[in-house]
């Protein structure tokens, strides 16, 4: 899905990971459904915890584009599991928590739009 946020790329953002080793980084909801994939074998059920923890980095490093494209690399992994639950028994049957550990000042530089 392509985003528009309103936010133009320049030299200063958005240039810290080369182009081709993004490409063999697999996005968090891709982990997620594989995860839920194989521990939804188990008759006994399961607990799954994951935390997309580039969020962190970017929030200390300032780097406002990693920030927000970690904020949809987590709604995207809660969405397959809210799409996991519903064809799976519903919230009657399924528990999701979403929580953060601890919380980061944004400090918004000059060159931040």
């Amino acid at each position: 899905d392509d985003v528009t946020l309103g936010i133009t790329p320049n030299t200063t953002i958005c240039n810290h990971w080369p182009e081709e080793e993004l490409k063999n980084v697999p996005k968090m909801r891709q982990n997620i459904e594989e995860a839920l994939k194989f521990l939804s074998k188990d008759d006994d059920g399961f607990f799954l915890m994951a935390e997309q923890g580039d969020i962190d980095w970017a929030a200390h490093a300032n780097h406002m584009d990693d920030l927000i494209g970690a904020m949809l690399d987590i709604d995207d992994m809660v969405d397959a599991v809210r799409k996991f639950i519903d064809e799976n028994g519903g919230y009657e049957k399924n528990a999701l928590y979403v929580t953060a550990d601890h919380d980061h000042y944004l400090t918004l530089l000059p060159h931040f739009p």
